[in-house]
């Protein structure tokens, strides 16, 4: 299946080659968030917001095809 990965923040540093931190991956079917996560090679140890279709998911939320997925880093901020 295909998704759609929007990386924002410091995030688009772990994938220059994509400009504007946009790409499509291929993933087996049956995935979920954190197999995404793991599969970028994203840091496990740094907080993340995440988004699937424009509502906030967390890691065990499973994809479907053609979703679209933003994840930013935890900004913290007073």
């Amino acid at each position: 299946m295909t998704v759609t990965v929007k990386l924002f923040a410091s995030f688009r540093q772990v994938f220059p080659e994509y400009p504007g931190g946009k790409l499509t991956l291929n993933l087996a079917e049956h995935q979920k968030v954190s197999d995404l996560v793991n599969q970028m090679g994203l840091p496990p140890d740094t907080p993340k917001i995440i988004f699937v279709n424009g509502v906030i998911r967390g890691q065990d939320t499973s994809l479907n095809p053609g979703d679209i997925i933003s994840i930013f880093p935890h900004i913290a901020g007073g």
